[in-house]
């Protein structure tokens, strides 16, 4: 005959089983719960740094942002030049603000000169990062260090430290560089929360007439963990701009099909301890028909020097 198991022990047996669930439930429960403020800290007289990459990386199918001026806009073609109707198009000028850093080696700065206002430029790089680490620890003047830092800036704008933009006069085109590398949720949030990020990729004027558009802007915290002792938030963006219809032209009275749709994907981690990005790693890309072509996907990261 099978040897009776005692009752008591397959009671507590039992027990334990319900309690280790309802404790890593709750264990789950809390950390899903906990709520985090994330914000960017940096100490007195500190330069953070980034190694800014915004590179090409489907070259093969790349095809930058033209506009047909010839085959639509026709007596104009010998009157403007691409720069005078382009300025209708944010896209457009969101692009040539990444085209121009192609092939570069840029280095994105972060300094808190007034409390609470953390200063953001991006440089092409003037130095190797040894020298420019041992700069900024030897400086004993801050002030003329910085204005070392800012010759060939290429991109000049603020946060608050709580991660919303404070340089609301720049350009949309770097506006919307800025929110999308630095910009934070600017309140509490836990697991699961979404919020948007101040971008606008897409822009037309009075001549398109839009039969079909649609958005998305989702900046999500979708983890927490502990890694060297410090607290980590994961982020995820999903960014969707989409619209198509027709481009009349104010010249010829026709009209062309056009459609244009961009996208940008980022998984992120920030220190909610330190202050500041762990990883950042995103893809863009645009694809546009028609009156306005162009085929393009970016790899955009940020990298602690």
């Amino acid at each position: 005959m099978p040897k009776e198991i005692p009752l008591m022990t397959t009671t507590i047996k039992k027990a334990f089983i319900t309690f280790a669930v309802i404790f890593l439930s709750i264990i789950a429960y809390g950390q899903k719960g906990k709520r985090v403020f994330l914000q960017w800290k940096l100490q007195p007289k500190e330069v953070l740094s980034y190694k800014t990459t915004m590179e090409e990386i489907d070259t093969a199918n790349f095809k930058d942002f033209s506009i047909d001026y010839k085959g639509f806009f026709g007596v104009l073609d010998k009157l403007v030049d691409d720069s005078t109707l382009s300025k209708e198009i944010e896209a457009k000028k969101f692009l040539t603000q990444l085209n121009k850093y192609l092939n570069s080696t840029l280095v994105t700065y972060l300094t808190e000169d007034k409390k609470g206002i953390i200063d953001i430029s991006v440089n092409y790089k003037q130095t190797d990062t040894a020298s420019a680490k041992d700069t900024i620890k030897n400086s004993d003047d801050f002030n003329k260090m910085v204005e070392m830092m800012m010759k060939n800036v290429q991109l000049r704008g603020a946060i608050n430290d709580s991660g919303s933009i404070q340089s609301f006069y720049v350009k949309n085109d770097q506006r919307n560089l800025i929110a999308l590398f630095f910009q934070l949720p600017g309140k509490p949030v836990r697991i699961g929360d979404n919020w948007s990020l101040d971008v606008h990729f897409i822009s037309m004027d009075q001549n398109f007439k839009c039969d079909t558009s649609y958005h998305k802007n989702l900046a999500t915290l979708v983890g927490l963990k502990k890694a060297n002792g410090e607290t980590i938030a994961v982020l995820k963006y999903d960014i969707v701009e989409y619209v198509s219809g027709d481009y009349m032209s104010p010249f010829e009275g026709s009209n062309k099909k056009t459609k244009m749709k961009m996208t940008c994907s980022v998984l992120a981690e920030f220190s909610v301890d330190r202050g500041r990005w762990v990883s950042y790693d995103g893809i863009m890309s645009l694809v546009a028909n028609g009156v306005m072509t162009s085929h393009t996907t970016k790899k955009l990261s940020l990298l602690q020097n």
